[in-house]
């Protein structure tokens, strides 16, 4: 029985999941705590998004956004 599911994410699923919080780049890379460069080698298919980047960006998608680090709560 295996009980690990790879939570992978492809540079499609990540961009569709960037406009859905209605993020830049620059600014979901500073919320995952990556330089804008990495998180766009992971946007472009350069290099794979690594399954702790997908996995804190599927809880992002899950929580409420006032919440999220750097969220400008006026």
């Amino acid at each position: 029985m295996t009980f690990w599911h790879n939570p992978g994410m492809t540079s499609k699923e990540l961009r569709a999941a960037r406009a859905a919080l209605g993020m830049t780049g620059d600014q979901l890379a500073a919320t995952l705590g990556v330089t804008g460069r990495t998180y766009r080698r992971w946007e472009l298919d350069e290099t794979p998004v690594p399954a702790i980047a997908a996995l804190a960006v599927r809880l992002l998608l899950l929580t409420d956004p006032e919440r999220w680090p750097g969220h400008d709560a006026r």
